[in-house]
């Protein structure tokens, strides 16, 4: 049977997505709340209608998640693969790639998670805190 271990590959641009648009629709309605409290959201509404201004609002948050979790990742997989570098004993590692892929889904399952902290952001950043500790605990133990 032949193993493809590129199956896993689009997983985090999954994971950085819903993240970013779970997070970008919960700071769409805690913007608008906002607007509302300091009275811009008139001014706004004469130039664009409710669904188009949310919209506007969800793809400049979800950009801007998106960038962070990005550059989270890209960070994140940078230490870790110089300390790979550092302290692996072996040439060839396999251990550490079937943990790096169990990590990956974890991840997607804490995204899609995510979608049921839409009303509340101590339920969002608790899920993603969760995950991450999940999987730097698995990591460790292992």
């Amino acid at each position: 049977m032949i193993k493809n271990p590129y199956l896993y590959s689009y997983l985090p641009l999954i994971t950085i997505v819903l993240f970013s648009l779970t997070f970008g629709l919960y700071s769409v309605n805690e913007a608008v709340i906002l607007f509302h409290k300091i009275g811009v959201y008139g001014g706004m509404h004469e130039f664009l209608s409710d669904v188009q201004m949310r919209i506007l609002l969800l793809i400049v948050f979800s950009l801007i998640y998106f960038m962070v979790f990005s550059a989270l990742k890209l960070i994140g997989e940078t230490i870790h693969d110089v300390g790979m570098l550092f302290f692996t004993k072996d040439s060839i590692d396999k251990a550490m790639e079937n943990k790096a892929n169990a990590g990956v889904v974890i991840f997607f399952f804490g995204a899609l998670a995510s979608v049921a902290g839409l009303a509340n952001v101590f339920l969002l950043v608790g899920i993603f805190y969760y995950q991450l500790f999940f999987i730097l605990f698995s990591l460790h133990t292992s």
